[in-house]
């Protein structure tokens, strides 16, 4: 029988992830009273109750110093929380997937969540910034798709009611798994809806517009007969400004 013990602890208020999770220096992890124990049980409580004790959870990162403090949390932690803990020799704890000795790339962390169909992943990684005990530590959560959480890229396709709609809306919507309103103008029409086939800023400009709004992180505009594609990125669009940013693709 394991005993649960219940850890009474504050919040704090330099815990939001960026765009690679959460990162400090080493010993912001050390020094403040269950700093990493905060995180790590704020991904687990992201997970649905009632999927927790049947729910695959993969751990990796890439050995830096701390990592494997961090991995003893998240299985005391993952325990706790009704993942169920059978040690064994193959480094597969029951719903825990570890790493040999921790060590995990992120693109093998969401090669393998795709793969065991598991709930998410967590990444011990600061990436490219230095390590060591003077160094900085990360923890980051991929979601069930191998994604990074919070970080999703949000995709707008514009298709002006033209032949490539279904196509990308098998692909981008049904098979990897993008909202439905990701794909607008979807259903090839004789008249194109009363849209302009040339997928430019002129007859794209609703696209345009929309990127703006920052809802979106890429947007596309396919012509007529798919062979030309121009393409919005919003971090370009608000870094130069200007709606006149676009990478513009022909596949003639």
């Amino acid at each position: 029988m394991v005993n649960i013990t219940t850890v009474k602890t504050k919040p704090y208020t330099d815990q939001k992830p960026g765009t690679s999770g959460l990162r400090k220096r080493v010993t912001v992890f050390q020094q403040n009273q269950h700093y990493a124990e905060n995180f790590i049980q704020s991904i687990i409580s992201v997970i649905d109750p009632a999927e927790r004790q049947t729910a695959t959870l993969v751990v990796g990162g890439d050995g830096r110093f701390f990592m494997k403090d961090a991995i003893q949390l998240i299985v005391q932690i993952a325990a706790a929380n009704g993942t169920w803990i059978n040690l064994c020799i193959v480094l597969q704890i029951n719903h825990l997937v570890i790493g040999h000795n921790g060590i995990m790339s992120t693109p093998a962390v969401s090669c393998v969540i795709r793969k065991m169909k598991a709930v998410g992943g967590i990444i011990l990684t600061a990436s490219h910034n230095p390590g060591g005990p003077s160094g900085d530590f990360g923890i980051k959560y991929n979601i069930s798709s191998g994604e990074l959480y919070e970080h999703m890229c949000y995709l707008l396709i514009l298709f002006l009611s033209l032949v490539v709609g279904p196509y990308i809306k098998k692909i981008v919507c049904e098979e990897l798994g993008s909202p439905a309103n990701s794909a607008v103008n979807c259903v090839p029409q004789e008249d194109f809806g009363g849209h302009h086939p040339d997928p430019n800023l002129t007859y794209a400009a609703d696209l345009v517009n929309t990127m703006k709004s920052g809802d979106y992180d890429f947007g596309a505009a396919f012509d007529g007969d798919g062979v030309s594609c121009n393409m919005f990125f919003w971090e370009i669009l608000c870094s130069f400004k200007s709606s006149h940013v676009f990478v513009s693709r022909d596949f003639n």
